[in-house]
């Protein structure tokens, strides 16, 4: 028949081309970058997050663990399933994710296969999900994620069309990887509190451990530490031993208490110090004071984890040990021995193995208290998002910054780049770092670069806008430009006139309107905030004589801009100071070495560490530095 011209009619043909083309879709593989934006899809965007918020009230939604099960099921799971792969489950608001950390490299360094379930990501999305402390492969993760989507796109219409979100569906995607890779242990970090969070549809977990308490995310959790703690206390399971930190009283008192009503018990972790380190000192891979605390909890976490799992592998002794008679609990803001304020047990110290110092020391965790150094900037790195955890974050900075400045021969400045997101009180953040006297800050979005093809897929945020970004690094500049006037830390680099630059033309007044975020992102324009109080937008002029007065604040479209404007004198590979724009600060311009304190955000920090060495974000060991334009490794 085809040799006589037989012909198939035009609708014929489109459906055998569609259905050749169906198939050959589905044959192909897969990349991590289609990965990535099928995931993309499932992120909510920010017209529909402000009419959830407008219809609904605060607080967390009590159904969200049956909805995350059915997910869980329609992806042919089920949680029973979950208890194969032994699970230490954290939540917390300050140090969850470096306790996960802290576990998984103790566990792995006892020869175990570790599941890592953590978030946010800082450059790929793949870091969420690791195994052996390595991001899952790029091919991996795709292949993972189709089975996934796949799967409940197959059973979406039987479900009215519903789809988990972005989170949801990470969570099941990392249970679908840990049991495929059979890990031997898998580690969760809670996502926003932990009553209701996806991942509390885990029923038996080998332990619990919950971490240093504070105010954040109160619109969804509370506002008070009690009401915080109800929520974080809700990963207990009943007879599954549970530990925590020490704690403000009125958060560990609830703690006390929902752990008694989910039908366990709760322990207190002791002070790092009661440990027996049998001679050797403490080195731990995760610098900060604050670190140690997360280390008590992640080695009662190890050790009960082993104990309960391979009860022979490790003989675990405790230390001769009273609580009463020894300093076994750190004061918590003036709170004293708050466990035993309420009754609950102290869990004793004991003679740490060598194998857990090494996994101690091997940690590897980015973005928190992190030292990157090149050429002549020094960069500190640390996603402090809440006002206790930004006071361990200046404490850790001033700390590292005053032993390198020692090593330095010259003047030394400080720089400053911040941004913040969420229902966070900005105030309460930029205030506490007001102390370590800046000599230049920097405020901008968490966008890498003014060309977009500098911003991955990975880092692509539906939840906002970039005018929302943009108003509020404003509003921080507003607030810093108030505290200074106010504490008087730079009232001389104020100008008494127009911004600093002749007012004829190039300025619009803006108070209280949208800012022209198209010409911030393509830097046309600086902005600042006046003496008088009142926001302006400065365009750059091209006339010679137009002479700047430098301040040493600013708000960029950009991290990178924001880094070149701090550092683009002492760093080339920022590719030199701003053409444009407003001058880099005296300080910096004079000094033979700058350190940038980089805080606010994981979100943040992620697009700084893509600027700088996307490497960094899955690197194993200590600290970095770059040394002759090669990342090394730095081992505590």
């Amino acid at each position: 028949m085809h040799g006589q011209g037989f012909h198939l009619p035009s609708w014929a043909k489109i459906l055998s081309c569609l259905f050749r083309g169906q198939r050959m879709i589905s044959t192909v593989q897969k990349t991590y970058e289609d990965a990535v934006s099928a995931l993309n899809t499932l992120q909510t965007n920010a017209q529909v997050l402000d009419k959830i918020r407008q219809r609904k009230q605060p607080g967390c939604p009590s159904n969200n663990l049956p909805t995350v099960v059915n997910f869980l099921n329609r992806a042919d799971m089920t949680v029973d399933e979950l208890d194969s792969l032994n699970i230490i489950h954290v939540s917390g608001t300050k140090g969850k994710g470096s306790v996960c950390a802290l576990c998984e490299s103790v566990l792995r360094a006892c020869g175990f296969k570790t599941g890592f379930y953590s978030s946010p990501h800082l450059v790929e999305v793949r870091e969420r999900i690791r195994i052996n402390g390595q991001p899952t492969s790029k091919q991996s993760f795709a292949d993972n994620l189709f089975t996934v989507y796949n799967r409940l796109i197959a059973t979406k219409d039987q479900f009215g069309g519903e789809m988990p979100a972005y989170f949801r569906f990470l969570t099941i995607m990392a249970f679908q990887i840990f049991l495929q890779e059979k890990v031997d242990v898998a580690i969760i970090e809670v996502g926003l509190g932990g009553a209701y969070d996806c991942t509390n549809i885990i029923k038996n977990p080998v332990a619990v451990g919950i971490t240093s308490l504070g105010l954040d995310h109160i619109r969804v959790l509370g506002d008070t530490i009690d009401k915080i703690a109800w929520q974080k206390a809700g990963i207990c399971k009943p007879n599954r031993p549970a530990f925590t930190v020490p704690q403000p009283q009125d958060g560990m008192k609830t703690i006390y208490e929902r752990a008694k009503e989910l039908k366990t018990s709760v322990h207190c972790t002791p002070n790092i110090d009661e440990y027996d380190f049998q001679g050797r000192p403490l080195k731990l891979g995760l610098a900060g004071d604050h670190q140690r605390i997360n280390a008590s909890l992640a080695l009662q976490l190890c050790k009960t984890w082993l104990e309960e799992t391979h009860p022979d592998f490790i003989s675990f002794e405790d230390v001769d040990w009273e609580p009463k008679s020894k300093r076994a609990l750190i004061q918590c803001e003036g709170e004293g021995d708050t466990a035993s304020a309420c009754g609950m047990p102290v869990i004793s110290p004991f003679v740490v193995p060598l194998v857990f110092m090494q996994g101690l020391q091997d940690c590897y965790w980015a973005g928190r208290t992190q030292t990157f150094k090149r050429e002549n900037v020094t960069y500190y790195l640390d996603g402090a998002h809440t006002p206790r955890s930004i006071q361990a974050c200046i404490k850790w900075f001033t700390e590292v910054a005053e032993e390198e400045s020692k090593t330095i021969d010259g003047p030394v400045a400080k720089a400053l780049v911040f941004n913040s997101t969420g229902d966070r009180k900005d105030s309460a953040l930029i205030s506490p770092l007001m102390a370590c006297v800046f000599d230049g800050v920097a405020f901008c979005p968490n966008i890498v670069t003014e060309d977009t093809s500098g911003n991955s897929a990975d880092q692509t945020n539906y939840n906002t806008t970039l005018s929302k970004q943009l108003n509020r690094c404003q509003g921080n500049n507003a607030i810093y430009e108030l505290l200074s006037k106010t504490s008087h830390v730079h009232q001389n680099d104020v100008s008494s006139e127009s911004n600093g630059m002749p007012n004829s033309g190039g300025v619009t007044e803006i108070n209280g309107t949208n800012i022209n975020s198209v010409d911030l992102i393509n830097n046309e324009k600086a902005i600042d905030v006046t003496s008088n109080g009142s926001s302006k937008v400065t365009q750059p002029k091209e006339q010679a004589s137009a002479k700047k007065v430098v301040k040493k604040n600013a708000v960029f479209g950009c991290i990178s801009k924001a880094l070149q404007w701090l550092a683009g004198l002492k760093d080339s590979k920022l590719g030199g100071p701003l053409q444009s724009g407003p001058s880099t600060p005296v300080p910096l311009q004079n000094a033979v070495h700058i350190q940038i304190l980089v805080t606010g955000s994981l979100h943040l920090i992620g697009g700084t560490v893509k600027l700088l060495d996307p490497k960094l974000a899955t690197m194993q060991g200590g600290d970095t530095e770059i040394k002759n334009g090669k990342t090394e490794v730095q081992r505590n």
